[in-house]
């Protein structure tokens, strides 16, 4: 069994509006632990292939974030981003067997990257049309 804190940081401060779940091997969402002290804290089996992490801020003006991580083999403690946002800082542990700690800073953002669906947006957009004389 691993212990997993999620921390939140917003504007550069440890802060804890904010929701924590986990889903485990594609399962349904979880919700992590709040109980003080912070950060939110899940209790991960050895057997876990990888986790499905969100941050849900509780304030409309914060984006929440996903990210998918991995264990690069069954029992590690080490976390791997597979699928995860900038928005999440490089997972990081500690321990020793049977007793790893591991940490992933949520960092939230009142900015969101639209780049994508902008370009998706001008992709389908039909091209002007020209006029000759």
């Amino acid at each position: 069994m691993h212990t997993l804190w999620l921390a939140t940081i917003i504007d550069g401060a440890a802060t804890e509006p904010c929701d924590h779940a986990v889903a485990v091997d594609g399962g349904a969402f979880q919700p992590a632990s709040t109980a003080p002290p912070v950060p939110a804290e899940f209790q991960v089996d050895d057997g876990t292939s990888f986790l499905d992490i969100r941050a849900t801020p509780h304030v409309p003006e914060l984006w929440p974030v996903q990210g998918q991580f991995t264990f690069p083999f069954p029992g590690s403690p080490d976390l791997v981003s597979i699928d995860a946002p900038d928005s999440f800082g490089p997972p990081r542990s500690s321990g020793s067997p049977g007793a790893f700690l591991m940490v992933v800073d949520t960092y939230l953002s009142r900015l969101r990257d639209a780049s994508a669906a902008c370009l998706a947006s001008l992709a389908a957009s039909s091209p002007p049309s020209s006029t000759t004389p």
